[in-house]
């Protein structure tokens, strides 16, 4: 790694670095403490990375109790401010697509994080985001193609999950973390689905809410949207992507989350053999923020895994 990039230590240096700004950065979150790390500059650089990465900068600009270097306050107080021009973009952009939605008689979802938005789940400016992602019946992805056309936005490219749109004659800039330059990506979903290692997993008829509407409509509800953060999560272990941003999504919709509703996301009894998938992100939840996931539902959970196993 030197030889290919002279400024940086030996990779052994690197990783190292990024494994305790990880430690540290994420710590914070739940057990702040009250004193800095004592870093050198490259390892306030690699923390820097490291926020962007795991999407934490807007989260550690009211959780810190300390001040870093003017390098690293600079950097939150810049993000934090970036982060909260994005919410406010996000949402004209979601309110557009309800509008013109409506006027053409198509029923969406909008995913993710644009439900944990419209929840309130985090503070404004808080949690990054960089997609809209939107749900929609099969039959109606071509007419939101044209919706997507007329508001500024053509595709892009395809896979399995969906289609992505951009922004037309618009280059992407180059930034380093959040900023309001770097316009929305519109993913359109014809259905939830999730290559898993043990199974193909689609989760799009949990997902609709009860009475669809033309326009964007809520998830069925807490349960629904928890079902999608988990199986999300967990195409992003296998993938080694998982972000830590992820996390605190689960945790903190896992507080709102009632008996019934966690009896609804899980199964009565837990159905162990059609969402093996939940657990692995349930138990990371669980451990890296104790209290927030019911003890009763992992334990039960883990149970029933050991019966189909």
């Amino acid at each position: 790694m030197s030889s290919l990039h002279p400024d940086l230590p030996p990779f052994p240096i690197v990783e190292a670095a990024l494994r305790a700004a990880t430690d540290r950065l994420v710590s914070e979150l739940d057990s702040p403490r009250d004193h800095a790390p004592v870093w050198n500059d490259f390892e306030w650089g690699i923390a820097r990375s490291v926020s962007v990465m795991h999407g934490l900068s807007g989260l550690l600009v009211n959780r810190l109790r300390w001040r870093g270097p003017d390098s690293w306050q600079d950097f939150l107080a810049e993000q934090h401010q970036h982060m909260r021009q994005r919410d406010d973009h996000a949402r004209k952009l979601l309110a557009m697509l309800d509008r013109e939605t409506r006027c053409a008689n198509i029923a969406c979802v909008p995913l993710k994080g644009s439900a944990l938005l419209a929840l309130g789940l985090h503070g404004h400016g808080e949690r990054p985001m960089s997609d809209v992602d939107v749900l929609v019946q099969p039959a109606q992805a071509g007419a939101m193609a044209a919706i997507l056309h007329t508001i500024g936005y053509s595709p892009s490219h395809s896979c399995q999950r969906h289609t992505v749109f951009v922004p037309k004659d618009r280059a992407l800039p180059r930034r380093f973390g959040e900023h309001p330059d770097v316009p929305f990506r519109i993913e359109v979903h014809p259905g939830v689905i999730e290559n898993l290692p043990v199974s193909l997993i689609d989760i799009t008829d949990r997902l609709w809410p009860e009475v669809v509407h033309a326009g964007n409509n809520a998830y069925r509800g807490n349960a629904a949207l928890m079902c999608h953060l988990l199986l999300h999560a967990a195409g992003n272990m296998r993938a080694n992507a998982l972000r830590h941003i992820q996390l605190v999504d689960v945790a903190l919709l896992a507080r709102r989350m009632d008996a019934a509703q966690w009896s609804e996301l899980l199964g009565a009894p837990p159905q162990a053999d059609r969402a093996w998938w939940m657990y692995p992100v349930l138990g990371l939840t669980s451990r890296l923020f104790p209290g927030a996931i019911p003890p009763k539902s992992t334990l039960i959970f883990e149970v029933e895994l050991l019966k189909v196993g």
